[in-house]
């Protein structure tokens, strides 16, 4: 599969600029603690999504209706995509579903391996732009606040030391 990751990069970048300044235009009046760039290899698909304390606290009643749940569950619903109340707002694929799956029909295991760590280093580095954008000091942040990569197949505990490494988490 050939890729122009270099154009992949601008596209992608734009992308999010653009759509989360028109999410916050509709919803200017809430504070998020993450922003996530939840990533699947699977069309190379990228879905932007934010979430707010008060939509966790929901989550977590939904989940445990009263029942004890320990911190690190806490916090793995609290930074898991998946557990996000309509967290996720946009999503974009980076190539055409044939163009994929003509791809991974003939790839080795290598030319698979090497096509995803493109797509994360991607991904980090547009996310690695972005914090350094107005638009991404226009998010209503509480602290601390955290902007991630996070991909369906990874730990919350491994996207989040990757954030702290890349300088995108204040946990």
């Amino acid at each position: 599969m050939d890729i122009d990751w270099e154009s992949a990069h601008h596209e992608l970048l734009q992308f999010l600029i653009h759509e989360v300044k028109e999410y916050l235009s509709f919803d200017p009046n809430s504070t998020f603690y993450a922003l996530a760039l939840d990533i699947e290899f699977d069309h190379l698909r990228v879905s932007i999504a934010l979430n707010t304390i008060a939509k966790h606290e929901r989550i977590l009643k939904q989940y445990y209706l009263g029942d004890e749940t320990n911190s690190e569950e806490k916090f793995d619903i609290k930074y898991n995509t998946g557990d996000w109340e309509d967290g996720i707002f946009a999503n974009k694929f980076l190539v055409d579903s044939e163009t994929f799956d003509n791809f991974t029909r003939v790839a080795s295991d290598e030319q698979v391996e090497s096509v995803n760590a493109k797509f994360r280093a991607t991904a980090w580095s547009v996310l690695k732009k972005f914090v350094d954008t107005n638009e991404y000091e226009s998010i209503p942040k509480v602290r601390p606040f955290v902007a991630f990569v996070i991909d369906h197949d990874e730990e919350v505990e491994d996207a989040l030391r990757l954030a702290k490494e890349a300088g995108t988490s204040e946990l």
